[in-house]
């Protein structure tokens, strides 16, 4: 699969997935744990799909905060102070493994399934 491939079915996953039906947002105004792993999941996605094309395309592309932005946090209808807070909150209560153990968990079975 080239490159240019892979980054497109990084970006497809990232822009099509659809958030499931729960609430996404707390009453304190942070984002749910499970929407705060689905956050970082596409986070992560994106960043390896940059990092792909940039390693075989010998380009560097560069993303502003406004691209993070709007590819994103606007597809989970949140900005980026929810997400700041939302992640120094799970930080600060020393739940932020617990949320990264299932980004992980996450991207293991994408990768897992893309494979097969």
């Amino acid at each position: 699969m080239s490159c240019k491939k892979i980054v497109l079915v990084a970006l497809s996953i990232v822009l099509l997935c659809c958030c499931g039906g729960k609430k996404k947002i707390t009453d304190d105004g942070i984002l749910s744990p499970e929407e705060m792993v689905a956050v970082l999941v596409d986070v992560h996605l994106l960043d390896a799909a940059i990092a792909t094309y940039n390693s075989v395309e010998k380009r560097e592309v560069k993303l502003t905060e406004e691209c993070y932005d709007s590819l994103v946090l606007s597809k989970h209808e949140c900005n980026d102070s929810i997400f700041r807070k939302s992640f120094e909150y799970y930080a600060v209560e020393g739940k932020i493994k617990d949320i990264y153990e299932k980004v992980i968990d996450s991207l293991n079975v994408m990768k897992i399934n893309q494979e097969k």
